[in-house]
């Protein structure tokens, strides 16, 4: 998996030297919650090697907790091994642990984190086995300890999402192929809430290869699955509450192997899902689609949002107040990008388009999430405001994606103009197959890392100018 705030367009961006010697940006609020004041900030955290973020969420206090992966000398000749991070309500770190396998030696990453009734946390990725990956499901408390860990054994399997359920337990999408006996097939798994399997489900279409992305329950209670089919097309999967298939869908489009095909819920029970084009692979500039489907799965409508270089979308979401917010990367110029949010109407009309960054970046959005007080939460990567090298960013902004009124300018205006597209979603013979994995106990061990920020800039400090 690679690092896009590194690669943009599988285009490497040379490093260099940051214009800003701040790490953390802090805005005093302009709102507040429960009569507490609410801070707005944008915090790099950094120990001096490569970092990166693929998950946030808001905690129960206000704070966040971010997952990802982290790599450097000390961290099993370079492999880059999964970590979590844990700020308070003022962005600064209450917790961080490093998550691994020792005995194993492979790439390990940790894709999606959620935060359980019980304050503590359930987190799924990858553990790098030797020629092959396990799906990794980890219970952790509030403190970030271990109480629980497991892997999907019988083949080589990664876990991309996480559902919590209303019984403390959790359903995990993952990927799974057996050794290369069989084409990779998508793999749903319940665990109540001491890791016990309860029920697991394999959907695929014999021979073809299809590639676990994302997971959603519905507001029936069955759930909705992105993926990537065997032709690297988007693929849409409806179930029950059963698990049982109500229907199946590809978009015959091409988008590359590695990308995230995204999707929420919208408020009349149809569905908002997200995909970049896969130009890039032949040189070209990458764009971003969005289609609103109904509730059979059928185009409501369609927009494709590009500029005059390469934007990816990682994450859509859908507001409280029935908007919808996507995140991801831009590019405003060919020698930097930034992150980007954008915030949507129903009908797919821009509200207001935000970047985030410097003017040397490269900075990028993998994962957003809205906050109680109706602003949001980024995590991503970035260059230009830790070490030089690949950092974990992670941004509370206010409901307009921006700081609080900080007079550290990190934030301009996205140049992503929509367009019309005539996308066609046809069938896709999916079925359910029986499951051979056998969970395992997984040997992961958990332990302090140092991350570090420096101190918030004030009110008077001088901030990048765009």
């Amino acid at each position: 998996m690679r690092n896009d705030a590194v690669h943009v367009g599988r285009q490497a961006i040379p490093q260099k030297p940051s214009v800003l010697c701040m790490v953390a940006l802090l805005a005093a609020a302009n709102t507040s919650v429960s009569g507490e004041a609410v801070k707005y900030w944008a915090t790099a955290l950094t120990r001096g090697v490569t970092e990166g973020a693929f998950s946030v969420q808001e905690t129960l206090d206000r704070g966040a907790i971010v997952a990802g992966w982290r790599s450097g000398p000390d961290a099993f000749a370079d492999r880059p091994r999964t970590m979590l991070v844990r700020l308070t309500a003022s962005g600064t770190v209450k917790w961080q642990e490093t998550l691994a396998a020792p005995s194993y030696g492979g790439d390990e990453y940790l894709y999606r984190v959620r935060q359980t009734s019980d304050g503590g946390f359930i987190a799924v990725g990858s553990a790098g086995v030797p020629d092959w990956y396990a799906a990794a499901v980890l219970k952790l408390n509030r403190a970030g300890k271990i109480i629980w860990k497991t892997y999907l054994n019988g083949g080589s399997a990664w876990a991309r999402d996480v559902l919590l359920t209303r019984d403390g337990g959790c359903v995990v999408l993952a990927g799974i192929e057996y050794r290369d006996l069989e084409p990779p097939d998508l793999y749903l798994i319940k665990l109540d809430r001491d890791g016990v399997v309860e029920w697991q489900r394999r959907y695929g279409s014999r021979p073809q290869r299809e590639w676990a992305s994302s997971i959603l329950q519905t507001s029936d209670g069955g759930y909705f699955i992105t993926a990537l089919s065997y032709l690297w097309y988007p693929l849409l999967v409806r179930l029950d509450p059963t698990g049982a298939i109500m229907w199946s869908k590809y978009v015959p489009f091409y988008v590359w192997l590695d990308d995230v095909v995204s999707a929420c819920e919208t408020e009349d029970g149809g569905y908002l899902i997200s995909f970049n084009d896969g130009k890039e692979m032949l040189g070209d500039d990458t764009d971003i689609y969005l289609m609103r489907l109904d509730s059979s799965g059928n185009a409501v409508w369609q927009k494709k949002f590009g500029s005059e270089y390469p934007d990816l979308v990682r994450q859509v979401i859908r507001t409280r107040d029935g908007d919808f917010v996507a995140v991801g990367i831009t590019k405003k110029k060919a020698s930097y990008s930034d992150a980007f949010l954008m915030k949507i109407d129903p009908s797919g009309a821009i509200i207001w388009q935000r970047t985030y960054g410097s003017p040397v970046g490269p900075e990028s959005g993998n994962s957003v999430c809205e906050t109680k007080d109706g602003g949001f939460l980024i995590a991503g990567n970035s260059r230009s405001f830790g070490s030089g090298d690949s950092d974990i960013w992670v941004l509370r902004l206010d409901k307009d994606g921006l700081l609080g009124g900080s007079s550290c300018d990190i934030i301009g205006t996205a140049e992503l103009r929509p367009s019309a597209t005539k996308l066609k979603l046809k069938g896709y013979k999916a079925s359910v197959f029986g499951v051979n994995s056998v969970p395992d106990t997984l040997e992961w061990a958990a332990t302090a890392t140092q991350l570090t920020a420096s101190q918030p800039c004030s009110s008077a400090a001088e901030g990048a100018q765009r």
